[in-house]
């Protein structure tokens, strides 16, 4: 598993789209890393942007681990974008 986290840059690390490192959740609990999965966007403000790639293996995809790690990083990515 592969995770990004801002540290408190001025301008800013999206994942997808979403700015993570800030809002009220971070507010409330102080940084969060962000769970990466294939195929994701990484845009660090101003002008770097990348694209995560991983390859998976079918031990990885059935663990469930991973799958409370996804779940909890989308139900941060809602709350987030609340």
């Amino acid at each position: 598993m592969v995770y990004c986290e801002d540290q408190l840059s001025l301008n800013g690390t999206y994942v997808n789209g979403l700015r993570i490192g800030s809002g009220k959740i971070t507010a409330a609990y102080g940084r969060i890393p962000f769970l990466l999965n294939d195929g994701d966007t990484i845009l660090i403000k101003p002008s770097w942007e990348f694209r995560f790639h991983q390859p998976h293996s079918t031990a990885e995809k059935s663990s469930p681990i991973r799958e409370r790690d996804t779940l909890v990083s989308n139900l941060m990515n809602v709350i987030q974008q609340c």
